[in-house]
């Protein structure tokens, strides 16, 4: 989790990119408490 709120947004802008280029990836602010929540979608395999 980012303290810094510069790598907040630094975080949140990669994240955003992601999701614009990859339609399995789902990004959104959870409204309760302001953090950023990433769904995955398909097959997704760790390295």
């Amino acid at each position: 989790m980012a303290v810094d709120p510069t790598q907040r947004t630094t975080l949140f802008a990669g994240l955003t990119e992601l999701a614009d280029e990859d339609p399995l990836i789902d990004l959104r602010v959870d409204k309760t408490d302001g953090e950023a929540a990433v769904s995955l979608h398909g097959e997704c395999r760790r390295r």
